[in-house]
């Protein structure tokens, strides 16, 4: 799941791909949602790649030709990591996060993809 909408950042970049990467809890406190935001979704494919062939180095596989060159290249893609703070919600899952994301004037209007 991710939200489709164009937003420019301050740095100038346009960005129209966006997924939530983590949430993180202080337990009876906050509740904390990264959003990770590419120019496109081809951006993310390219980030996948490349996670993919980490977990196989991470576990000592040989790695293909193919995947030596994506491992030697790395997730060559624009990412912008934000935070959103919101009260604790012990139920809190990534689809109410994303719900959650929708109400925040930035991602107002954004289309789930």
């Amino acid at each position: 799941m991710a939200l489709q909408k164009k937003i420019v950042l301050k740095n100038g970049v346009t960005t129209n791909y966006h997924r939530i990467v983590s949430l993180n809890f202080v337990t009876n406190w906050s509740t904390t949602i990264e959003v990770r935001s590419y120019v496109s979704k081809e951006g993310r494919d390219i980030e996948q790649q490349y996670e993919a062939v980490q977990k196989k180095v991470l576990k000592g596989e040989t790695l293909t030709q193919a995947e030596q060159r994506i491992f030697d290249e790395g997730a060559h893609c624009f990412m912008h990591s934000e935070y959103f703070e919101t009260e604790y919600d012990e139920e809190m899952s990534v689809k109410n996060a994303y719900e959650y994301l929708k109400t925040v004037d930035k991602y107002k209007d954004a289309i789930d993809i």
